[in-house]
């Protein structure tokens, strides 16, 4: 009963939220080993002068049902949100809140865990969780120009900031579609031998990510990240697919 009025709880929340925003683009993440169905995100967001201002995603498993919920609020700092994160199926929770002139961190792997949390300084450019992709959209002309920036970007789970580089790899030609394949990587030589680095694939033209392969935030009954490859389509192709099967 206590469960069955959680539940409500939130599907009353997620339709609040989604009153305000739109439904932007729909991401499906495969294992990028087996290539299995992993579970699905679908990301509302309110977007204003190019930047993204508000954005909730909602995760969803392989068989459509809920398990995680993400709300971020760019308005202090477009590059360095606050956000929440909860994944009610394993108990993992991540979150950040400027306390005065600092920034709250607060991690829980897995549920029966100790919560860790600490006050961290940051630098005025440092990147968090979806400011990435307000970064992107900030930075375009300069990436695809070939200038390589480096970034505090916060690692939740170890509760500090590591330097990561972004670049732009390569340019990209699949089934006749060219792609921008932007990377993120740490920027320390040694801790590159034992992290994988991230590749988006972004549409050739402007800053609309298609495809990630790389760790995501969702975690497995162990508290592992899983490794993943993340199909993304727009809310215009969703309805483009929809008129057509109706």
């Amino acid at each position: 009963m206590f469960r069955n009025l959680l539940v409500l709880i939130s599907i009353l929340s997620y339709q609040a939220t989604f009153a305000e925003n739109d439904l932007t683009r729909v991401g499906y993440a495969y294992d990028l080993e087996d290539k299995g169905l992993l579970y699905s995100e679908y990301h509302y967001e309110s977007i204003n002068q190019d930047l993204v201002r508000q954005s909730s995603v909602i995760y969803k498993d392989s068989k459509g049902e809920v398990f995680a919920e993400k709300k971020v609020n760019f308005e202090i700092r477009p590059f360095l949100p606050e956000f929440k994160l909860m994944n009610e199926a394993t108990g993992h929770l991540e979150s950040t809140a400027y306390i005065k002139n600092e920034y709250k961190v607060r991690f829980l792997e897995k549920v029966n865990d100790k919560l860790k949390e600490k006050l961290l300084n940051y630098s005025e450019d440092a990147i968090s969780d979806a400011g990435f992709d307000n970064f992107v959209m900030s930075h375009w002309q300069q990436i695809i120009s070939g200038e390589q920036f480096t970034r505090d970007f916060l690692i939740p789970g170890m509760l500090r900031f590591f330097k990561f580089r972004i670049y732009q790899k390569e340019i990209a030609e699949e089934a006749g579609e060219k792609y921008r394949v932007l990377v993120i990587e740490p920027d320390s030589f040694l801790i590159r031998q034992f992290t994988r680095a991230s590749r988006l694939y972004y549409a050739f033209d402007k800053p609309e990510l298609k495809r990630f392969e790389g760790i995501s935030n969702m975690r497995d009954a162990e508290g592992k990240n899983y490794t993943v490859l993340i199909k993304y389509e727009t809310s215009t192709k969703l309805a483009s697919a929809k008129n057509i099967a109706e």
